[in-house]
C-alpha cells in the first residue's frame, strides 16, 4: 500500500490573535475562514485488523474527505508518518456506507478550523472542546537538499536538533506567543545580554540571550 507521507507539527496553546497577527506580518494569506468542522473514526483498537491507525471522515465545510492515517510511533521517525485521503460528496452517506459493510464509527467530534497558506504549507487554527486553541503546520515534502535534523519527544515535550550553516555555534531555541513580555520580565530581573535578532526572518519580539558560558539562546515569538 503506496501513502503520501506527512509532515506537521504541532503548537499548543495559541493566542488566536496574536497568531493570526503573526501569520499577516509574515505574509501568509487566510485561505478559508474559521468554520465547523464534524468528523466520524473508525479506530484500529476496535479494528485490529486494519493496516492503517484509523479510517476517518471529516466535513471540512467546504468538501468531506475520506482518510486512512498512519501516525509514527516513539521509535519511528518524522517520515513514518502517513496518509492517503479522498474526497467524498457526502459525510453522512460515506458513514452509511461503512456502517453498511458492519463496522461502527468510534468517536464522533465537531471543531473550529480556520486555514492559512504560507510558503506551500498549509496552517490551521483549530479549535478543540474543552482545550485552548492549537495550531497545525503541514507540508507536502521535507527539504529537497539533504539536511540533518531529528525530532524528539517524551509525548509532552517536542525537541528539535537542526543543523545549518547559517552560523557556526550551537544554539538553544524557545517559542512563546508573548516572548518580548518575558524577555522584558527576565531584564527586569537584571538578565541584560540580550540583542535583537539580525538573522533571516526577523520580526520584532526576537532575541538572542548569550549566557556568562557563552551560550545563545533563540528567543523567538510566534
Amino acid at each position: 500500500m503506496t501513502m503520501d507521507t506527512e509532515i506537521e507539527a504541532k503548537f499548543y496553546p495559541v493566542n488566536k490573535d496574536t497568531y493570526r497577527k503573526r501569520l499577516r506580518s509574515i505574509g501568509a494569506k487566510l485561505i478559508i475562514p474559521e468554520r465547523l468542522m464534524r468528523r466520524a473514526i473508525i479506530d484500529r483498537r476496535s479494528h485490529p485488523e486494519f493496516v492503517c491507525d484509523y479510517i476517518r471522515v471529516r466535513d471540512e465545510g467546504n468538501l468531506v474527505r475520506l482518510s486512512a492515517k498512519v501516525h509514527t510511533d516513539q521509535t519511528g521517525s518524522l517520515g513514518d508518518q502517513k496518509e492517503i485521503d479522498v474526497v467524498v460528496s457526502d459525510f453522512d452517506r460515506t458513514l452509511q456506507l461503512f456502517e453498511s459493510m458492519g463496522y461502527k464509527f468510534d468517536h464522533f467530534m465537531e471543531t473550529l478550523r480556520e486555514t492559512w497558506a504560507y510558503q506551500g504549507a498549509e496552517i490551521t487554527i483549530d479549535t478543540w472542546p474543552c482545550l485552548q486553541p492549537l495550531s497545525e503546520i503541514e507540508a507536502k515534502s521535507v527539504n529537497q537538499q539533504p539536511y540533518p535534523w531529528a525530532i524528539l519527544s517524551d509525548g509532552m515535550n517536542i525537541l528539535g536538533l537542526h543543523q545549518t550553516k547559517d552560523f557556526d555555534y550551537p544554539a538553544i531555541t524557545y517559542f512563546a506567543p508573548d516572548m518580548s513580555q518575558r524577555v522584558q520580565k527576565l531584564k527586569e530581573a537584571g538578565i541584560t545580554s540580550f540583542a535583537d535578532w539580525q538573522g533571516q526572518g526577523g520580526k520584532e519580539g526576537n532575541f538572542i540571550l548569550t549566557t556568562p558560558e557563552g551560550q545563545k539562546i533563540f528567543l523567538f515569538s510566534f
